[in-house]
This record gives structure tokens, C-alpha cells and sequence, in this order.
């Protein structure tokens, strides 16, 4: 959409051909119904991709607070929130979108619902697209090729604008799911189903810390999910995939350190000493977190007295609470996914313009290329920087 409007605006006839009932789908489902349109710290370790340079072409152009003002002038005013989260006024993705929307409609935009893209022909300079509308062809001078990840597939999003890109000689970075949740191996997890809590939440990889985040986490069935474990789950992923051994590291306490816990413990065993182990956390963490950790530590019978714990295993229990580990043996599936990693390789895509170096008028823009970023605006930053850079380069070529 911003595509769009960016080579609308430099004066190109343009055609949207979008292969589902209605533009924007997956956009609403954004920042959890509100939207997280960007973030004002750009720094470009928030975003990957083999390239790490690749993203400062289109971000130079259309950064943080381009974004703010793009939308400001299409009436959606922004504020900005913790860690630089950017959010529009009202709370509503709907917004968002309501505005690309009417804009598009504004520069005479046509907008094909239910065109699936088929096949796209080079010859003479023009581009030949076969759609699903009847077998219909589309004639253009310039294309951009905005179709997305294969995150969300609920919400319409598959490999078919990579196909695209490969029928015309583009390689591939192989994808996979980030911003998601991670499979663990425990057989606590359908006990722990369903339990969230606060964390710091660490990644291991092969004994080594990786990376770390803080927030709420949530036990599934076969992993975790929740901010705190999808902030990470990237590193994660890669290692597993590196075949390296990957531990998900869980702090239950991180206001406090490992002292401080192991004289709570001691002064809980104090003051009920009769009380049976398993009953020595309850009121300190979630119940359904309990048993899990105490059989973690390794401890005795559960059923016994707190007192006739040693000092060994209240320190061994201390431990526990600090860094709960389990094994990561990879991420959630693509429908558990914001956003996807790899994608077409940008060593053969211009930086400044994001046209193609192997097929000229070819553009690419979003989660098509080989570029995600962290959690907290940084892939609906790069959504519409890349659609106004390939949407404007795209226009000059008409």
C-alpha cells in the first residue's frame, strides 16, 4: 500500500493486484490489534539480514520520524510509547489502514482483490502478469513485488511472491519462523500449559549467553512463547538450526539475586517449617510453576517437611529459580510467527532503489527480501520504508 502511494504521488498509473477479498488483512493483526508502526531507535542491529548493511539505503530515506510524519499528513497522529514503540492516537490498526486505504483511493490507485499472481513475463522492456482473474494478463512498465512472508498463513501470507522472484533468477535465503514461540523439550510442558509469569529469559548457545530479554512468557503445550521468548527466539532458532546445543534459560525472580532468593527460601522454611516442601513456594511463584522447579532442583520426597531440607539443596533450589533451563529444539510453526527470517537474497537487489540488479523494473519492498527485524516496529518500518523507496523508484521508470 505505501508502495502505492509513493509512485502514485511521483505520477505512475498504478495497479494493485492483491490475491485476497481485501487489502490489509494481516496489518490489523499488528502490535496486537494497535498497530506498532515503528520504533525511534533505529539503530541497524534491530534488523537482519545477510547483508547488514542492505537497510540503510531505504531507512536514510524513510526513517522513524518520516513514518510519524507520513502518517500525521494522512490524519494518523502517533505517540510514542516504552522502548521507543511508536503506536497511532487511537489505538486502532483499523486506522492505520482506513488511511492507506482512502489514499490509495485518493491518487486513483486501482486495487484488484482476488488476483492471484500466476506467472510474470519480461520482454521488450514491459512486463507481462498472469493472474488468476480469468487467466488475465497485466500489462506494466515497472513491478514492485510487496507479497510478504510465509508468517501468519491465516491471514494469507505464503512463498508465492519468492516463487515470483526465483522464476526470474533471484536466489533464496532459506526462511524460517522468528518473532515466535520455541519448542523446548520437557516433560512438564503439558502441566505447565497455559502458565504465564514475568522473566528474563536468556539464550545459551553451547554453554555461552547469546542474548536476553525481559517480559512475560507463557508455557504451551510443546514450548513457550510470550515478549519475553519471542524477543529471543531468533538467536535461538539459529542455533538450533546450526546444530549447536540451545538451552532457554529462565529467571523467576529477577528482581532479586541468587542470595536474595536463598534467604527468602530460608525464611520461609522459618516461619513454616511443618509445611511439606511442595508448599514452601506457593505464594512466592505461580502454583503451576511449583512442582515443575522443585523436581528441576532435584529435591527429595515433596511431601516432607521443608525442615529437613540441607543447605545444599536450598542452595540448589536458589539456583533453580534463577535459571530454570530447557533445551530449545527449534520454533513454534509458521502460524505462531510475526514475521519471517531469509528470503530473496538482496546481494542481487540495489540498496538505494531495492530494484533488481538481474531483472530491471523489478522492485522488491517488505518481508519478501531477506530482512526481518526485532520485535517492536522494526518489520512494519522496514514494510514501509522499503514501499516508499521500490513504490518511488518504481514510478521513475514509467
Amino acid at each position: 500500500m505505501v508502495a502505492a502511494i509513493a509512485a502514485g504521488r511521483a505520477g505512475a498509473a498504478v495497479t494493485v493486484l492483491e490475491k485476497g477479498d481485501r487489502v490489509g488483512r494481516k496489518l490489523l493483526a499488528t502490535g496486537n490489534g494497535r498497530c506498532n508502526l515503528t520504533n525511534v531507535d533505529l539503530r541497524l542491529s534491530h534488523f537482519h539480514c545477510n547483508q547488514p548493511e542492505f537497510v540503510r539505503g531505504a531507512l536514510s530515506r524513510f526513517g522513524a520520524f518520516q513514518a510519524i510524519s507520513f502518517f500525521a499528513k494522512l490524519g494518523v497522529l502517533a505517540i510514542v510509547e516504552e522502548k521507543g514503540r511508536v503506536f497511532p492516537r487511537s489505538g486502532q490498526a483499523s486506522a492505520v489502514l482506513d488511511a492507506l486505504r482512502w489514499e490509495m483511493e485518493d491518487l486513483g490507485v486501482e486495487v484488484r482483490c482476488g488476483s492471484i499472481v500466476k506467472e510474470v513475463l519480461r520482454s521488450e522492456n514491459r512486463f507481462s502478469v498472469r493472474t488468476s482473474a480469468g487467466q488475465q494478463m497485466v500489462s506494466a512498465d515497472a513491478i514492485v513485488l510487496a507479497t510478504g512472508g510465509r508468517a501468519a498463513p491465516s491471514l494469507g501470507a505464503d512463498d508465492s511472491g519468492m516463487l515470483v522472484a526465483l522464476s526470474l533468477g533471484h536466489s533464496l535465503v532459506q526462511t524460517f519462523p522468528v518473532i515466535s514461540s520455541l519448542r523446548l523439550a520437557s516433560p512438564w510442558l503439558k502441566h505447565l500449559q497455559g502458565t504465564r509469569f514475568l522473566t528474563a529469559a536468556t539464550i545459551r548457545v553451547d554453554g555461552e549467553i547469546a542474548t536476553a530479554s525481559f517480559g512475560e512468557a507463557l508455557f504451551l503445550e510443546q514450548g513457550a512463547s510470550g515478549p519475553a521468548v519471542m524477543d529471543v527466539c531468533r538467536i535461538a532458532t539459529q542455533g538450533v538450526r546450526a546444530g549447536k546445543t540451545v538451552e532457554l534459560c529462565l529467571d523467576l525472580v529477577p528482581e532479586a539475586g541468587v542470595g536474595q532468593v536463598r534467604q527468602e527460601l530460608e525464611r520461609r522454611l522459618v516461619m513454616r517449617p511443618d509445611r511439606p516442601i511442595a508448599a514452601m513456594l506457593v505464594g512466592y511463584l505461580n502454583k503451576r510453576l511449583v512442582v515443575p522447579l522443585l523436581r528441576a532442583a532435584d529435591l527429595p520426597d515433596l511431601d516432607q517437611p521443608g525442615r529437613n531440607l540441607t543447605g545444599d539443596q536450598l542452595a540448589r533450589l536458589a539456583l533453580v529459580l534463577k535459571d530454570w533451563r530447557f533445551p530449545v529444539t527449534g520454533s513454534g510453526p509458521w502460524s505462531a510467527a510475526q514475521a519471517t527470517a531469509g528470503g530473496i537474497d538482496t546481494v542481487d537487489v540495489h540498496p538505494d532503489t531495492l530494484e533488481s540488479r538481474l531483472v530491471p523494473g523489478l522492485h522488491f519492498a517488505g518481508e519478501v527480501l531477506d530482512v526481518d527485524g526485532d520485535c517492536g516496529g522494526y518489520n512494519l518500518q522496514w514494510a514501509w520504508a522499503s514501499g516508499f523507496v521500490a513504490g518511488d523508484a518504481a514510478a521513475r521508470l514509467t
